[in-house]
């Protein structure tokens, strides 16, 4: 059941990334991008034995702003979320890793008439996981 109630939420949130959401002024934009979490580092072998991370999901939202006075940059807030369910020995799933992270950044934006947008930017923030009761944070910068 739990299953099934995750890929409808997927599936949401993919008919959401489809239309992106925006406002009355062109220079404003939200955009929500889901997505597939497929890891490929180690176990958790050095702290609780062999428990690996399995497939999980992602989901970002980000807020961007076109500067009227200088097109060519934007401004950006970010919000994200990822979950990665971890596998004990027998193979059952038990508590899940979540990742909540939020940040600020900004980039060029170069438009390509009105239905092509490139962008390229930095973004920085900080990071909060959480799992099995215990958290952990830092700061990130992509």
């Amino acid at each position: 059941m739990q299953q099934k109630k995750l890929s409808v939420l997927l599936f949401s949130l993919c008919l959401v990334a489809v239309h992106p959401l925006s406002s009355e002024s062109p220079n404003i934009s939200l955009t929500i991008t889901p997505g597939v979490e497929i890891p490929t580092g180690p176990t958790l072998d050095l702290i609780q034995g062999d428990r690996p991370f399995t497939i999980g999901f992602y989901s970002d939202l980000n807020g961007d702003y076109i500067f009227p006075f200088f097109p060519l940059a934007y401004g950006r807030a970010s919000l994200g979320y990822s979950l990665l369910p971890v596998v004990d020995y027998e193979g059952v799933t038990i508590p899940n890793l979540s990742v909540l992270s939020i940040g600020l950044g900004g980039g060029v934006s170069i438009s390509l008439g009105s239905k092509i947008l490139f962008k390229t930017g930095i973004n920085g923030g900080y990071y909060l996981g959480v799992f099995e009761g215990e958290t952990g944070g830092h700061f990130f910068a992509k």
